[in-house]
């Protein structure tokens, strides 16, 4: 009914669609209508939220049907986000909208003048700061298992993410495959410590 109705008016407005509280909700939702031609010309992005594990197949079922149907993929909600959640959701759903739920404006000194960030703020930040709008991810590969590693291109320039927080210890990390010719600024944080080097 929405649908059709804002395509009779002229919107070019689409629906987001199933937004469930898990995963396999959101599966079921879309897989219910999955082979029904009339509502998917009006979906313009399908998504889930985390809550309640496990997250897979169904983050992965949400991916391959958006790809089959040229949906993109969003995961809107779930507390407590780390980049560990991040990563899995932009390679495992492989998600171009990511909500971070839970950054948590704690105020200090009892005004709203003032608020402290969670520690992990600034694991995420080297993606959100980074990775602008519109940048496209590109494989990325590590021949350390510790390391996982992201890779985004905009506009012919190149940013690399790479995540060394799974227990391995300080890694000399050396990067291939980067464009050639170009300035690299380089930038770190460490878990637990509220602030950026670089």
């Amino acid at each position: 009914t929405v649908g059709p109705y804002l395509q009779s008016i002229g919107l070019p407005t689409k629906i987001q669609y199933p937004e469930s509280v898990k995963p396999i909700d959101a599966w079921n939702a879309i897989s219910t209508w999955q082979n029904d031609p009339d509502i998917w010309p009006y979906i313009g992005m399908l998504s889930y939220h985390l809550y309640g594990t496990p997250y897979d197949p169904s983050r992965s079922q949400i991916r391959d049907f958006g790809i089959a149907h040229n949906i993109p993929r969003a995961q809107t909600e779930f507390l407590n986000q780390t980049v560990n959640i991040l990563y899995d959701d932009l390679t495992q759903g492989e998600v171009s909208v990511w909500e971070l739920y839970g950054w948590n404006g704690v105020y200090l000194n009892l005004t709203e003048n003032w608020f402290s960030r969670l520690a992990h703020y600034w694991n995420v930040r080297q993606i959100t700061r980074y990775v602008r709008p519109g940048a496209v991810r590109v494989d990325a590969t590590s021949t350390a298992t510790a390391i996982r590693p992201l890779s985004f291109v905009l506009n012919g320039k190149a940013t690399t993410v790479l995540w060394n927080n799974t227990g391995g210890g300080t890694t000399t990390a050396n990067v291939a495959g980067l464009p050639a010719n170009a300035t690299y600024g380089v930038c770190r944080t460490t878990s637990g410590v509220y602030a950026e080097v670089g």
